[in-house]
């Protein structure tokens, strides 16, 4: 079964219904946290597992891979029967969440997949705004933002001094030197493209404060608050696509509510953001950094 969003708003994202599994909520249920004591009421710590796997690696790879895949298929074959039952004429269920893995070293693609056709599908008019506590965006992610994307964009970073490596000892201090030095070659590239009018490099800066915040949000034509998100762990990053193990949720909504409590977590992200730009191509980078950028890049 063909399964379509109902809102002409999302209209351009009916592809991720073949994408990934997905549930409809009442945007009701959904709970944005926005206070840091709140976050960590929810983030528990379990037993770990110190057992050592014996076998090989690429076994180890092959039979995850295949594992993870089989689920995400199993899923998405029952999601037909279940969605294609709901009252279609019902407005109980105005959110769509459709969970998203990244596992690159497993060859598990579905998060990068989502993310890329997300940004390269939407009409000119649209607008974006994403945020990375990491700013070290794919070769993949820098060409879709440059010349397949169509909306505006707006990219928040953390600044080196909302950076949680800033004044650490030995090589990790000159980690937030990296990330300046990465964010500076993607804004070379945007003069290159000639596209500084359609993108705009934000950093975040407050006193006491580091900066680890992630997402992505989404602005129709002609809108003022955001009608989808994705929300998660990943960072737009090399370690992310290529290294870590990643989980995100790509929300779509066409509650008013919802879109207007997105707009105020999106909007308090951006109360000390600053754009960056002219400051970028100013700052120096030390030698040994930019000589470590260049072979180590896929580790940031």
């Amino acid at each position: 079964m063909s399964f379509r969003f109902k809102a002409t708003e999302l209209q351009h994202f009916n592809w991720m219904f073949n994408l990934a599994p997905c549930f409809p909520v009442n945007a009701s249920k959904i709970k944005i946290i926005t206070e840091p004591d709140e976050i960590v009421k929810y983030s528990k710590q379990g037993d770990k597992d110190n057992q050592i796997i014996s076998k090989d690696r690429k076994l180890i790879v092959k039979e995850l891979s295949q594992n993870i895949t089989n689920i995400i298929e199993r899923w998405k074959e029952l999601q037909s029967t279940k969605i294609s039952s709901l009252d279609q004429s019902s407005e109980k269920n105005d959110t769509w969440v459709f969970p998203l893995l990244q596992m690159g070293e497993f060859n598990i693609t579905q998060d990068e997949q989502a993310t890329c056709r997300i940004l390269s599908s939407v009409p000119r008019g649209s607008y974006f705004r994403l945020a990375t506590g990491y700013f070290n965006l794919t070769e993949n992610y820098a060409k879709i933002l440059l010349k397949d994307c169509k909306a505006s964009i707006s990219l928040l970073m953390a600044h080196p001094n909302a950076n949680g490596f800033m004044g650490a000892a030995g090589p990790a201090g000159g980690i937030p030197h990296a990330y300046s030095l990465i964010a500076r070659q993607f804004w070379q590239k945007v003069l290159s493209y000639n596209q500084p009018s359609r993108v705009q490099m934000l950093e975040y800066e407050r006193e006491g404060w580091t900066f680890h915040a992630k997402g992505l949000w989404y602005y129709p034509p002609g809108s003022g608050v955001p009608w989808a998100t994705v929300v998660g762990s990943a960072n737009l990053g090399e370690r992310s696509v290529r290294r870590d193990l990643e989980a995100q949720a790509a929300i779509f909504t066409s509650s008013l509510d919802l879109q207007k409590r997105l707009q105020d977590e999106c909007s308090r992200l951006h109360d000390y953001a600053s754009e960056c730009s002219n400051e970028l191509q100013q700052r120096r980078t030390p030698m040994w950094v930019r000589a470590t950028v260049g072979l180590f890049r896929t580790y940031f």
